[in-house]
């Protein structure tokens, strides 16, 4: 969400304009499934302001929409082999935290990539650990 405020002592984009995000567990969406911010999520964003940047907490928000994110059910990456396609591997599910993890994550891939499986990036299709795990340890 963007939120205006003159005095903020965020970073502006410009015009005093800030983008903030609450990152937290999410909500699974189709591909074709609307961005729109509910009330309920407004709310939750409106109290991490308050509570994180209570400068901002009555700001006008004069833009909102859902970020998509490709998290794995379970919160955690998955680097692996496809079961079905013995050439293909998969490097998915980090948004979120893969980005700082990208200089050991080549490594991890490679490694998937010659034959050596990784135990907890393994392939799976559903969550072992329902919820947003990797964001717990």
């Amino acid at each position: 969400m963007r939120f205006a405020r003159r005095d903020s002592p965020c970073f502006p984009l410009h015009d005093g304009v800030v983008k903030i995000a609450n990152h937290g567990t999410g909500v699974a969406m189709e591909p074709a499934s609307s961005r729109e911010v509910t009330e309920a999520q407004e709310a939750s964003l409106r109290a991490f302001v308050a509570d994180t940047l209570p400068s901002l907490a009555t700001a006008t928000i004069v833009h909102r929409r859902l970020c998509v994110y490709g998290d794995s059910a379970d919160g955690d990456l998955l680097i692996a082999r496809h079961p079905e396609r013995e050439n293909l591997v998969i490097a998915t599910g980090g948004s979120g935290h893969a980005f700082k993890f990208a200089p050991v994550l080549g490594a991890l891939i490679a490694d998937v990539a010659f034959g050596h499986d990784h135990p907890r990036f393994r392939w799976r299709t559903t969550a072992s650990t329902p919820g947003d795990a990797a964001r717990k340890r």
